[in-house]
């Protein structure tokens, strides 16, 4: 259960995370943000998973550098629905965005966190 948890976690950082999300203080921030943005339709919705990943990213981080295990079987279930929907809407999103980074002007592309950031002020997405 706890390696399957933590792996899930590390998948999960990998689909939605870029490089400009690596300061460690916010990665937990980011990857529930991201989550619940992309998975969450109504406010209450998207407050729910939050915080559910925030508290799962928490007992992951508490396992791999403190060791302590506080991780259930209930959360694991979570965890892989969750996990489910990310790749399934990741596989769809990668037929639109060609990469994650967003665009630095405007003759690219948009990238993935173009459609977060869109996502999170309400704007209108493909």
């Amino acid at each position: 259960v706890e390696n399957r948890f933590v792996f899930t976690i590390s998948a999960l950082e990998s689909l939605l995370l870029s490089g400009k999300d690596d300061d460690n203080y916010y990665i937990g921030l980011k990857l529930s943000e991201k989550i619940a943005f992309l998975l969450g339709t109504e406010p209450e919705q998207k407050l729910k998973i939050f915080k559910f990943m925030k508290k799962s990213y928490n007992k992951r981080s508490e396992l791999i550098h403190d060791g302590e295990n506080n991780i259930t079987s209930e959360d694991l279930a979570n965890l892989d629905n969750i996990f489910e929907n990310v790749f399934l809407k990741m596989l769809k999103l990668s037929k639109i965005y060609d990469n994650i980074s967003p665009r630095n002007n405007d003759k690219e592309k948009e990238g993935l966190d173009d459609y977060f950031t869109k996502i999170k002020f309400n704007f209108t997405t493909k």
